[in-house]
């Protein structure tokens, strides 16, 4: 029985570790956590990085991390030499973070596609 505690208590110690690391990484985790995924309606109009997390960090403050994410090149996942922002289409949030992700990279708008059945961020021009 004690073994059993142990291991449970090592299991979800190990497991706070790895979500910490995520939150910290990934928008997909820290947007959510933070309460954010109405405050980017509100900012769908920005335009360029700098203004596009101002916008969302005067709304709410608490989306500052979440804001610096989308941006963050770490997080970008390589498909053909070119680097994308994940994102499905059948996430209206994600939907929401492309287009936003994409207006700060000075671009119209982004959509949510695959390409080489990698689910990314197309950002456009039209």
């Amino acid at each position: 029985m004690n073994n059993k505690i142990l291991l449970i208590s090592a299991l979800l110690f190990v497991s706070s570790l790895d979500a910490s690391y995520i939150q910290q990484k990934f928008w997909l985790i820290s947007c959510p956590l933070s309460g954010c995924t109405l405050t980017f309606n509100a900012c769908l109009g920005c335009y360029g990085e700098r203004n596009c997390k101002q916008c969302i960090t005067t709304i709410k403050p608490e989306c500052s991390p979440c804001a610096e994410d989308i941006f963050d090149q770490n997080d970008l996942e390589t498909v053909n030499g070119n680097k994308y922002l994940l994102c499905d289409a059948t996430d209206s949030f994600q939907v929401s973070v492309c287009h936003f992700h994409c207006r700060g990279r000075y671009y119209q708008t982004g959509q949510c596609t695959r390409l080489n059945n990698v689910p990314i961020c197309e950002c456009l021009s039209q």
